[in-house]
């Protein structure tokens, strides 16, 4: 449900580059990190939390890039070549999101650096990352964009405001995006599509996902309006959505049920703020 994407750019720029504290990932580390990830379709809709998680951990395990000062931003336009070439695709077999991003300049930044403090904590996260995705305020500048993403199940539209901020934690079985300000969904097919029809949109707080041996994802969304709600939906490698999950799947059922773990992160400092650079 959660569909986020961005890009970074170069050369192997160090931090302080054109006056910028954070790091500016070159071009080559982005080719290098986007050909290990593997095992899906990183085109699919329904596969791009995936694929930011992938892409953004990948980076930050990497000490050129978390060292110096501990945060990197991602620009767009440099990431979506990037993937048109590592993933020989035409821009028109992009998913509406990386478009969307690309259009409004959407940068990434991400501290890798941020305490955090985990209840219960008993519970261990392997890596935090502080994440504020956003574009210029500039004059006309839009305050959000909006898409269908016919894809999911159930099919959703979803709002990104400017400024979208969340911490992404790797807790080793599962993936978590947490205290995720910034972005909408309202469900416009089936039974839920009726419910929020009447609601209106909702705001998604989390997005967890855990991934089985056979590499079919399980992903555990929660959003809130008048009420809290929680929708679970498998994933194939392929990104064909299939909500709650298959009979006789004992081993994506144990994924559902590890994902719903009560879990709350409170970040010590916000995410920082972008460096102000084209390209």
């Amino acid at each position: 449900m959660l569909i986020l994407m961005f890009a970074v750019t170069g050369p192997a720029a160090a931090a302080g580059n054109d006056g910028c504290s954070h790091l500016l990932v070159d071009s080559g580390t982005m080719r290098e990190v986007m050909s290990g990830i593997e095992g899906y379709d990183t085109a699919a809709a329904t596969n791009q939390s995936r694929l930011v998680a992938d892409f953004l951990f990948a980076l930050a395990r990497r000490p050129e890039v978390s060292g110096g000062s501990g945060s990197f931003q991602v620009q767009p336009k440099r990431f979506f070549e990037a993937w048109l070439e590592v993933n020989h695709r035409s821009a028109d077999q992009a998913p509406v999101s990386m478009h969307k991003v690309l259009e409004h300049g959407q940068r990434f930044v991400v501290d890798t650096r941020t305490p955090v403090r985990i209840s219960p904590a008993s519970i261990q996260a392997r890596q935090v990352l502080s994440v504020r995705a956003s574009w210029p305020d500039t004059p006309g500048a839009d305050d959000h964009y909006s898409y269908h993403d016919t894809t999911a199940e159930p099919s959703v539209r979803l709002r990104h405001e400017r400024v979208i901020t969340y911490q992404l934690i790797d807790f080793g079985d599962f993936i978590a995006y947490e205290n995720i300000q910034g972005i909408r969904g309202r469900p416009t097919s089936g039974a839920l599509g009726a419910l929020f029809g009447l609601l209106g949109a909702a705001d998604i707080r989390q997005s967890r996902f855990a991934v089985a041996e056979d590499q079919t994802q399980v992903n555990w969304s929660r959003v809130d309006r008048l009420f809290s709600f929680t929708a679970l939906t498998t994933i194939t490698p392929e990104g064909v959505a299939e909500r709650d999950i298959p009979d006789g799947r004992k081993d994506l059922q144990s994924l559902a049920d590890t994902l719903a773990t009560d879990i709350e992160i409170e970040p010590a400092r916000p995410p920082p703020q972008p460096c102000d650079i084209q390209g």
